[in-house]
């Protein structure tokens, strides 16, 4: 048997008007070199996996528009609803990665839940009543980049005339074995940031004349809650190389936040801010 995971393979010429009902993992082209108008997606996959031409008045009504964009995305709209999400991605309404030009696009991103697996177990040492025993430490990695449009926005990347509305309703903790076994820490140690924001979780391009609505239900710190979170209205983090770089300009943000429960271990690790949470060298 064999699976189609698109219409064509690379597309190097035009394509317009085609409809896409079924499980296509990377919809109307694979690699997208040439144009593709006026398509839309309402089954499974995105409208392209990788761009470096123009997609433009396309729409995917259950995912993002493409995987990774070099070239020119306009007039465009995706829709992710998804029950969860690992912590550890990168994906946006739009694009998971751009470096090259989203233009007068629009996104709808709703998430359930936001959660984390732990990558390792190593045995250590902990003392119980004077005595010495084998435990159990979970490690958890990874860096998570979410946004409304992109993911990530890369310093050749421009955002430019978009908005995007991105809500999320529960962040859990680090999903242990059933059986975890004694354990020499209540919090498994982390080595996870993860930047989330309204248009792009981690900018070191350029974004103009944009907007976004970040809304978050519920922030549950539990005890096995310990990444750390950077939660931007635009931005999760935006960080450039020089000062020329990760520029937002003319753009607005709305973030709201329903409900935040602490736990005991809490030691600040959710980071909030307007604009962007974190500000390097932009």
């Amino acid at each position: 048997n064999v699976k189609l995971i698109s219409v064509v393979r690379v597309n190097k010429g035009f394509m317009n008007k085609i409809n896409l009902f079924g499980e296509l993992s990377y919809g109307v082209a694979e690699f997208n070199d040439g144009d593709i108008t006026n398509c839309s997606n309402h089954g499974t996959g995105k409208i392209a996996y990788n761009n470096k031409g123009n997609i433009g008045f396309c729409v995917n009504t259950k995912g993002g528009v493409v995987v990774v964009n070099s070239g020119l995305i306009s007039n465009s709209k995706g829709n992710i609803n998804s029950s969860s999400a690992f912590g550890t991605s990168k994906w946006g309404g739009i694009a998971n990665e751009n470096s090259g030009t989203i233009e007068a696009c629009e996104a709808n991103v709703s998430i359930g839940r936001m959660e984390y697996n732990y990558s390792t177990r190593t045995e250590c040492t902990y003392v119980e009543n004077g005595v010495a025993k084998t435990g159990y430490m979970y490690t958890t990695n990874g860096t998570g980049n979410l946004g409304g449009i992109a993911g990530k926005n890369l310093s050749t990347g421009t955002i430019l005339q978009s908005s995007a509305f991105f809500s999320i309703d529960t962040i859990l903790g680090v999903n242990l074995p059933k059986v975890p076994g004694p354990r020499c820490s209540n919090i498994p140690h982390s080595n996870v940031n993860v930047y989330i924001g309204g248009l792009v979780g981690d900018n070191q391009g350029k974004i103009k004349a944009s907007g976004s609505y970040l809304k978050l239900n519920a922030l549950n710190s539990s005890d096995d809650s310990y990444p750390y979170y950077y939660f931007g209205g635009i931005a999760g983090r935006s960080a450039g190389t020089t000062s020329r770089d990760a520029v937002i300009e003319q753009s607005f943000s709305y973030m709201s936040l329903e409900k935040y429960l602490p736990s005991s271990y809490d030691n600040g690790h959710f980071l909030f801010g307007a604009v962007s949470a974190v500000n390097e060298n932009g």
